[in-house]
């Protein structure tokens, strides 16, 4: 076994001397990390691009409507009302938030803070507005500025299931390479 391994790691060693020889050391490395790295390289700036162009997206459509209906307990931009200095009231409050910025923090943007991967943060949006678990209606009851209409909780959905298409497509390609 260990002769097998000297045997294979020596020929490695004298093929790669030979093409650095032949070519100068220089370019031999040269062109083996580009080899390497282009197609990695490619995907990152591509996921980059689409990441920057669902955060555009997200700032001129959707962020004012995040900001309104779900900051105060999916930031650190809370406003906490009136009432929240109340016994009892306020370690329910505090124990929401909590639990709120555990899951998803809108506070820096998209992609958001959240123990999730960007598509399925997308997807979670979607189906929470979809469904109207968010924002909870508890909280809708006193808080009439965090409803949304239909048009807003459109304008919402639409943004997530354009940024899930175009990161599922970004999976697709990458299952496609993989296979290659």
């Amino acid at each position: 076994m260990k002769n097998r391994r000297l045997k294979s790691y020596s020929a490695t060693l004298l093929v790669v001397t030979l093409c650095a020889w032949s070519q100068g050391p220089l370019a031999a490395h040269e062109a083996y990390g580009k080899a390497a790295d282009e197609p990695r390289q490619t995907a990152v700036d591509e996921q980059e691009r689409k990441l920057v162009e669902i955060t555009a997206d997200y700032q001129l459509a959707v962020a004012p409507l995040i900001q309104r209906a779900c900051a105060d307990c999916h930031s650190g931009d809370t406003q906490y009302p009136w009432y929240s200095m109340m016994p009892g009231v306020s370690q329910w409050i505090k124990n929401d938030i909590e639990e709120a910025r555990k899951h998803i923090e809108f506070s820096n943007g998209y992609p958001f803070q959240s123990h999730a991967t960007p598509l399925e943060d997308l997807i979670a949006v979607e189906k929470s507005v979809r469904d109207g678990t968010m924002p909870p209606l508890r909280y809708r009851i006193m808080h009439s500025k965090a409803r949304l209409n239909e048009q807003e909780k459109k304008r919402i959905i639409d943004w997530a299931r354009r940024g899930q298409r175009m990161l599922q497509n970004e999976g697709v390609a990458r299952a496609a390479e993989s296979a290659e």
